[in-house]
């Protein structure tokens, strides 16, 4: 079993790596896997963002949500064991953009996509895998129940909708909740175990 996290505009961040450091301590059978859009550039040593207007704006200009995917397609495609994927934001919308990929359905078990907001540009898609959208309690400049109405009629999706906001999962985030980072790393760890048997 494999758990692929699949990183927001923030990418490798230390908060991140210490997140899936005490995801491994606590499934030392599940190996790990960290994408960022960063990995293809060769500066992706060197980037650090002061907020997350910069990080958004790097994004945009150097990677974009299409490289994104074909970045994590990619990769996904050369795995062998099976693999659950967790993505924050662009990551989570590199995944879901990818759910309806058969190729992609044949290696991935689970899919956690944590308030990614371009999932609104793809509602047309039908995973092939189950997917569980995590939803923000709000998000500027779109109403989010437009977005889980829709998913909630999905075969395979799952839609939780949460009190926390946008990056809550992220330390960097001015949306960082603790709680709510207890409460979902704990709900994927379950979901690993259950799948494991």
């Amino acid at each position: 079993m494999q758990l692929y996290v699949l990183t927001d505009i923030w990418g490798k961040t230390k908060s991140l790596e210490q997140w899936v450091a005490k995801l491994s301590h606590a499934l030392p059978t599940v190996n790990q896997v960290v994408l960022s859009p960063y990995d293809t550039l060769q500066s992706s040593e060197n980037v650090h963002f002061k907020s997350e207007q910069h990080a958004y704006q790097y994004f945009s200009d150097n990677v974009g949500l299409e490289a994104y995917c074909e970045y994590v397609r990619s990769q996904l495609l050369t795995t062998i064991e099976p693999v659950i994927v967790v993505g924050f934001s662009a990551g989570g919308s590199a995944i879901w953009r990818l759910s309806e990929d058969k190729s992609i359905a044949k290696k991935v078990n689970q899919a956690f996509c944590f308030y990614s907001s371009q999932v609104r540009h793809s509602l047309i898609l039908v995973p092939n895998f189950p997917v569980t959208y995590i939803a923000p309690a709000s998000e500027p400049g779109f109403d989010i129940t437009d977005i889980t109405d829709i998913l909630r009629q999905k075969d395979n999706v799952e839609v939780e909708q949460t009190p926390y906001l946008h990056g809550f999962m992220n330390a960097r985030s001015i949306n960082f909740n603790p709680q709510g980072l207890t409460q979902f790393t704990s709900k994927i760890e379950t979901c690993i175990q259950q799948v494991q048997g």
